[in-house]
C-alpha cells in the first residue's frame, strides 16, 4: 500500500492483482499460438488465438482492482474508493465519525509436509479496519507480521485517533 500526502490531503492507495495476473500470464501463450497459425496458414487457429488474446487482455484489465483511501484534514471527510474496470463504488463520511482504527489478528501455523525439510513456523495476518460511529469499514486486509502494525499507526496518526 502506497502513502501519498499533498495539499493536506493524505491518500493511501493499492492496487491488486489478483486473478488478473493469471489472465495477463496467458497472454504471451495465446499470441505464440497466433504466430504458429499465421505461420502454418491456419486462419482458424490464428482467429480462436486472436480472440483468446483479446479475451485474456480483456478479463486481466477487468479483474484488476484499485483501492484507495483519501484523507482531506481541510474539509474534514475520509473517502473510500474501490474500482475495477466496469465498475466504482465511493464512499464518503466526516473525519469526525471515526473513533478509531482497529487491528484484528489472526495467527496461521504452517508446518513442512510430510517428510519434507523444513521448519514449521507461525505468521500473524492483519486486518485493519476503521471503526466509523458503530460499524467497521475495511482498510487493508491479509497484512503479514509487524508491517500491519505500523500500517495502522500510521494510519490512526493521519486520522487522529488510536489503535485498538
Amino acid at each position: 500500500m502506497r502513502r501519498f500526502e499533498r495539499d493536506g490531503c493524505v491518500a493511501y492507495q493499492d492496487r491488486r492483482w489478483g486473478w488478473s495476473l493469471l489472465f495477463f500470464l496467458i497472454i504471451p501463450a495465446w499470441l505464440i499460438l497466433v504466430q504458429e497459425g499465421l505461420r502454418l496458414k491456419d486462419r482458424e487457429v490464428a482467429a480462436v488465438a486472436g480472440c483468446g488474446t483479446l479475451g485474456s487482455a480483456i478479463a486481466a484489465l477487468a479483474l484488476l482492482r484499485t483501492y484507495a483511501f483519501i484523507i482531506d484534514r481541510g474539509a474534514g471527510t475520509v473517502v473510500r474508493s474501490r474500482c475495477r474496470l466496469f465498475w466504482r463504488a465511493r464512499t464518503s463520511f466526516a473525519l469526525s465519525r471515526v473513533r478509531s482504527v482497529r487491528v484484528r489478528t489472526r495467527v496461521v501455523e504452517h508446518s513442512a509436509p510430510p517428510g519434507g525439510r523444513g521448519p514449521d513456523w507461525i505468521e500473524n495476518i492483519h486486518r485493519i479496519l476503521l471503526e466509523v460511529d458503530t460499524t467497521e469499514v475495511p482498510f487493508h486486509d491479509g497484512i503479514s507480521g509487524a508491517v500491519g502494525r505500523r500500517l495502522a499507526s500510521r494510519l490512526a496518526e493521519d486520522l487522529g485517533v488510536r489503535v485498538r
